[in-house]
């Protein structure tokens, strides 16, 4: 899960299905994460229906942007539930996967992302600035409450599907230090076990995805490293990155201008599609960030010296106003997406 975050990775599906045991020659547990056919890119999401819906993720559920963290989310429920033998959030629809979540964790999405979410009119009321009682913990009000059945049904002119509770309906802390829920006591090794499990859980099912542990914050926890276990983890912080998708977008825009960068050329929008061969000038490209886009370097490798590049659309920043890339006569025909330039060089 660490290198997929930090390839801008989602793999949308995460659940106890897709994560194999695969032993090899040097251990009997490895672990293999299976099924990408759902994976897109950070910042280029394509779907807003994704996940299982034991899994989902509380963004995914409102409709705000997603990133790699609504994977740590169905990791968290992937763990918990292979404590419990019992999935962690079983709602029979998406409003009862979101009133469990709110029953079991003690608290709701924070109110930022309930204003930009989609979703949110669709599981919560707007009651002012201020709705004390049902914030994080029970701690800060909020401007949202959850809508009840009643409410649902009047605007949906039909009532939600309610699952069945498997379990006692209790917040997770206490499903975890008294389960299997029929007061056996145990040792005090089992729980302290389980103080580190739900501490662990704690930053896994964070209702803000920008305050949910990333997979490299989460692997220094004391559940996973062993380290003696002295109080509620405080993640290392990480250097802030670009994801792959952010750096190397991809436009599309009607003219005819697909990019796709990532290490492959640059497409020729439909200004450019009649340039003269042997064309003195650099052609014009769209653009989304303050630097050029093109392969990275001369057929496709990379080259440091920015602005002039000599090769087949290699890569450069803009210096005075200039797109640091070059095309070859005899290249300045249209491609088809994810062609490269030196197919069209003699």
């Amino acid at each position: 899960m660490i290198v997929m975050r930090d390839g801008g990775i989602i793999h949308c599906d995460l659940k106890p299905e897709n994560i194999l045991l695969a032993p090899t020659a040097k251990t009997a547990a490895a672990v293999k994460v299976i099924d990408f056919g759902s994976a897109c890119l950070e910042g280029k999401t394509v779907y807003s229906y994704i996940q299982s819906r034991y899994y989902r993720s509380p963004e995914v559920l409102l409709g705000y942007p997603y990133t790699t963290a609504i994977d740590m989310w169905s990791f968290g429920c992937i763990v918990a539930e292979l404590f419990i033998g019992l999935p962690l959030f079983p709602g029979a629809s998406e409003y009862d996967v979101l009133k469990r979540m709110l029953k079991i964790l003690g608290g709701q999405p924070p109110d930022d992302l309930l204003r930009e979410a989609k979703n949110t009119t669709k599981f919560f009321k707007h009651v002012g600035s201020s709705y004390l009682g049902i914030g994080p913990h029970d701690g800060p009000g909020t401007a949202y409450r959850m809508l009840s059945e009643d409410e649902v049904e009047g605007r949906e002119t039909k009532r939600p599907k309610l699952g069945k509770w498997y379990f006692p309906q209790q917040r997770l802390d206490q499903l975890i230090y008294t389960y299997p829920w029929d007061n056996t006591k145990l040792p005090e090794t089992e729980k302290a076990d389980r103080v580190l499990l739900v501490d662990f859980l704690r930053g896994l099912l964070e209702f803000d995805p920008n305050k949910r542990w990333s997979p490299f914050q989460a692997s220094g926890h004391p559940f996973i490293t062993g380290e003696p276990f002295t109080g509620p983890y405080e993640p290392v912080s990480e250097t802030p990155r670009i994801p792959v998708a952010h750096a190397a977008a991809v436009d599309h825009n009607p003219g005819g201008g697909h990019w796709l960068v990532a290490g492959l050329s640059p497409q020729v929008g439909s200004v450019n599609r009649c340039l003269p061969p042997n064309n003195p000038y650099p052609p014009k490209m769209p653009f989304s960030y303050g630097s050029s886009y093109g392969s990275l370097g001369s057929h496709g490798s990379y080259a440091g010296n920015a602005g002039l590049a000599s090769s087949y659309g290699s890569y450069g920043d803009v210096n005075n106003g200039n797109i640091g890339i070059r095309l070859s006569p005899g290249s300045m025909g249209p491609m088809s997406l994810g062609a490269s330039p030196s197919q069209f060089t003699p």
